[in-house]
């Protein structure tokens, strides 16, 4: 598959080192000439130093050739353009990434929707965060992360730290189902210890610190965590049934967006800026004030800001600040004074780890937000969704096609232990179906596959037998 990817900034790069992973035949462009000799210098990637606006370089890219063509520029009206222009000069399939998620407002829709602006796909990484952070918040009573919808939002993925008051801490996979799965069916996708994210074998034992990443339907999840937690014994199990307290500290433009839409579904919700910009501060108020919140020009981590804001170490506090440096201090001094509930906004993932090591354990970071948006196109075929859980593992929600090589095939002959597992399979009546190594798939089953992303095409041709990544 022939993949070309304009321009090379934090969006960009990841874009490019992600797919390289995979052997596409990629080109990329940007006008910075450093930028392309280092990915070049690198990567084995056909580098073009140009205007991603300027029909020539579009001529140079042979973008005639293109299967998918991805704008991914730092502006989003540039990314509008050049992916109008690829269209008009013959890319096959085209993507556009926007950060600014007022480009899916109605006020812009039917431009995208009625082909005004023939853009095959907008990949819009705000609405992605924000529909996370709910998910994350909704369930925050539960201290469980990551949450992740599959089949109309019926069900979830999600992680728990299993810390030294689990229930689950060295035991077995295969115990932990024995407890509960003839009656709910759920599985244990994966096991993150450290830094290292495994797919989940029976044999497998739980240790302190882990990270267990499970899947169920949403109306089992408290019964799930039950297995691992006394929900009685829940600090914060207020927060179930209350509207939680929420504070969004930084200096971030996506402060607005995030608390504008938050405000549709809770209504106790602070911003805390410590910007200098006065006049910035001002629209920001003016613009905040209309759905109800209060702008406070502060700094969360002065002493007296617990006493003047802070109503409980439950409160949840997200930090979004322009300098990951900022966050991390912020995070650490907050997680020092027993605050639990902190969400951090990662502009890239190189402290992810970190902040894990630290129990810090809701991180935000928009590359893998819009990788997973990405896959759902790149993967073709009948693929809902895709989530990247960490760099080398996928989950994937398909349809089997009536040309599947899996049809008729039992569970157990399609699974390769720690390397693809089938974590649930839902019937054509939308029925979850028990999973046992004797389950025979279907034609337009949909499935729920936790892949390597060693196995990712071998996968594809397996299960959807119509890809070409030639």
């Amino acid at each position: 598959m022939k993949v070309v990817v304009a321009g090379l900034g934090d969006s960009g790069s990841y874009i490019v080192k992600y797919l390289l992973e995979e052997n596409f035949d990629i080109t990329i462009i940007d006008k910075d000439s450093q930028k392309i000799k280092t990915m070049s210098d690198n990567e084995e990637v056909a580098g073009i130093i140009g205007d991603i606006t300027d029909i020539d370089t579009f001529y140079l890219a042979n973008i005639k050739e293109a299967d998918i063509f991805i704008a991914a520029t730092d502006n989003d009206e540039i990314n509008i353009l050049a992916t109008q222009l690829a269209k008009h000069f013959g890319a096959k399939y085209n993507l556009c990434v926007l950060k600014d998620s007022k480009y899916q407002s109605e006020d812009y829709k039917d431009l995208f929707r009625d082909g005004i602006i023939p853009i095959d796909e907008i990949i819009s990484i705000d609405n992605s965060m924000i529909k996370s952070i709910v998910e994350q918040i909704k369930y925050n009573y539960l201290n469980i992360s990551n949450v992740l919808t599959f089949f109309n939002e019926g069900i979830k993925m999600f992680s728990i730290v299993c810390n030294e008051d689990s229930m689950a801490v060295n035991k077995t996979v295969s115990s932990i189902y024995e407890s509960l799965r003839e009656k709910i069916h759920f599985r244990i996708v994966g096991l993150q210890r450290n830094s290292n994210f495994n797919i989940a074998v029976d044999s497998d034992i739980i240790k302190e610190g882990d990270i267990v990443f499970l899947i169920v339907e949403e109306k089992y999840i408290k019964n799930i965590y039950a297995l691992f937690f006394d929900i009685e014994q829940l600090s914060n199990k207020f927060l179930a049934s209350q509207s939680p307290n929420i504070i969004i500290s930084g200096d971030h433009p996506f402060i607005k967006i995030l608390a504008i839409n938050l405000a549709k579904f809770y209504y106790r919700i602070k911003v805390i800026t410590n910007s200098k910009n006065e006049s910035e501060n001002v629209l920001l108020a003016m613009d905040l004030e209309k759905y109800g919140i209060q702008l406070i020009e502060d700094s969360i981590t002065k002493d007296d800001y617990r006493n003047n804001y802070i109503k409980s170490n439950n409160d949840i506090i997200i930090i979004i600040n322009k300098d990951d440096n900022e966050t991390i201090l912020q995070a650490l001094t907050l997680k020092y004074q027993d605050f639990t509930n902190l969400f951090c906004y990662l502009n890239t993932n190189f402290f992810e780890n970190f902040l894990l090591s630290h129990q810090v354990h809701h991180t935000i970071t928009p590359s893998y937000f819009m990788m997973s948006s990405i896959l759902s196109y790149v993967r073709r075929g009948v693929i809902m969704n895709t989530y990247s859980l960490n760099k080398k593992v996928e989950a994937i929600e398909i349809m089997v096609s009536e040309n599947s090589k899996i049809i008729g095939k039992k569970v157990s002959e399609v699974e390769i232990a720690g390397k693809l597992m089938i974590s649930m399979v839902i019937d054509e009546q939308g029925n979850v179906i028990y999973i046992e190594d004797s389950t025979i798939i279907k034609a337009h089953y949909q499935l729920i596959i936790v892949v390597s992303r060693k196995y990712i095409t071998t996968m594809e041709e397996d299960f959807l037998q119509n890809i070409d990544h030639s």
